[in-house]
Order: structure tokens, then sequence, then C-alpha cells
């Protein structure tokens, strides 16, 4: 068995009020996936008091994409600081995407990374 890091999300400072789009995500098909970790991180900046959210999205084709998240990752607020948070999901689905919400009136995020663990046989 062998495992790799995929990156699905990378941004740099995501303003206020805003959310990735899953087209900007990259996509893990997960056919031959025997273990699968999401993480997310931050750099929360100061004014940023609400949490941010990542959805981690899938799809039997790559075309049509549930409605509602599969997985919602929380990352609790914290001003000023990184915060970070991994969550294991079982790969019993063809392939997903993430987005990173953040709902902040006025703070910022820096340095947003969505990654994913697989490991294949």
């Amino acid at each position: 068995m062998w495992g790799r890091i995929i990156s699905l999300v990378e941004v740099a400072n995501m303003t206020p009020q805003t959310q990735t789009e899953l087209s900007n995500s990259s996509i893990i098909d997960l056919l031959n996936i025997v273990k699968l970790s999401i993480t997310a991180e931050a750099n929360f900046g100061s004014n940023a008091t609400s949490p941010m959210y990542v959805y981690i999205r899938s799809s039997p084709d790559k075309e049509c994409w549930d409605t509602d998240p599969l997985l919602t990752i929380t990352i609790s607020a914290n001003p000023g600081e990184r915060a970070q948070r991994t969550e294991i999901l079982f790969p019993d689905v063809r392939y997903i995407g993430a987005q990173v919400s953040n709902p902040n009136i006025s703070g910022y995020f820096y340095n947003v990374r969505v990654r994913a663990f697989v490991a294949e046989p």
C-alpha cells in the first residue's frame, strides 16, 4: 500500500462572504482508494470571528454533483491564529471535490488549504 497527498483547494487570501467554486477544486477519483482523510487549514485574520466551512461534495460521474455536501468540516474561529481540522471519510463514492466558505462580514482567511491523504493498494 502506498499513500499520497492531493491538494483539493488552495487560496492565498479569501475575502469575507465568499465561497470557492467546485470547478476550482481538484477532483479525486476514489475508485482504487482504500483510505481517505481530508485536512483543512487556514490562518484566520484578526477580524475573522466566524468559522470556516469546507464542503466535500460527491459525484458518480464528475458532472452531476450532490446538492448537499457529503461531509462538512467546520473549523472554529481562531482570530489572528492558524487553525486546522482533519476528518476521516470512507471512500465509498466515485468522485469528490471541495468548496470553502468564509461567512465573516469583515474577516479574511489566509493560506487556505484543503488536502486529501489517500492510500491505494
